[in-house]
């Protein structure tokens, strides 16, 4: 069976629970290589540990997807686990502005499951380095 995510590194923010868990899940059951973030440490590590009975180990990390520095360090920790980052999905649910993807570089993906939420941050930061 050819898994769709093989070989693929996703990071997943807003994984502690709900849409954010189950997509850390099924990212690492199609082969993908993951690192979960919430801002609860205990709740991403949960899935983490969860999410690697279903495949390979899951990295995880503490985050703030609405402050910049803490996104960075997300960031340098996928590059430093995974050596690069190419897709990410945004499930983290803060009220704000929206990311405005028309403004990132080719050949970048960004995926919000909210539409209301605020991946700016997040996308701002790392969609230049998911299209270099």
């Amino acid at each position: 069976m050819t898994h769709a995510l093989a070989g693929r590194v996703v990071v997943v923010t807003g994984a502690g629970g709900g849409i954010g868990r189950a997509a850390v899940i099924r990212c690492v059951e199609q082969g993908a290589s993951v690192l979960a973030a919430d801002r609860n440490r205990d709740t991403v590590e949960e899935t983490a540990l969860i999410a690697s009975r279903a495949g390979k180990p899951v990295a995880s990390c503490e985050v703030d997807v609405a402050d910049e520095d803490s996104v960075q360090s997300m960031i340098k920790l996928c590059v430093q686990h995974f050596g690069r980052i190419d897709c990410a999905l945004n499930a983290a649910g803060i009220e704000g502005g929206r990311c405005e993807l028309h403004k990132m570089r080719r050949g970048a993906r960004c995926v919000s499951t909210f539409p209301q939420s605020r991946p700016a941050t997040f996308c701002a930061t790392d969609c230049p380095r998911m299209a270099q």
